[in-house]
């Protein structure tokens, strides 16, 4: 028979924003003074996407992504949900 190998645990990393209320209220109070007027003339497609890359500038401005590890001794292997009745 052979040898097993071990699986090292990997760290799990994610990334995710902090939108507390102080960052909420700054991005809102960033949209009451944005010129909205370069959404008015320009094809159907491109409103939304110039929509969607001004809330990402603001949102990464006042809630960056930041990227946070879990540790391997700190993730929980065996399953933690019950099996139902059949």
């Amino acid at each position: 028979m052979g040898r097993k190998t071990k699986i090292k645990p990997k760290t799990l990393a994610f990334k995710c924003r902090k939108l507390d209320e102080n960052a909420l209220k700054n991005i809102k109070s960033l949209f009451y003074v944005t010129d909205w007027s370069c959404l008015d003339n320009i094809c159907i497609e491109e409103p939304y996407e110039k929509c969607v890359i001004i809330i990402n500038e603001y949102t990464d401005i006042y809630a960056p992504l930041k990227t946070l590890r879990v540790p391997p001794k700190c993730i929980i292997r065996e399953p933690w949900m019950t099996k139902g009745n059949h």
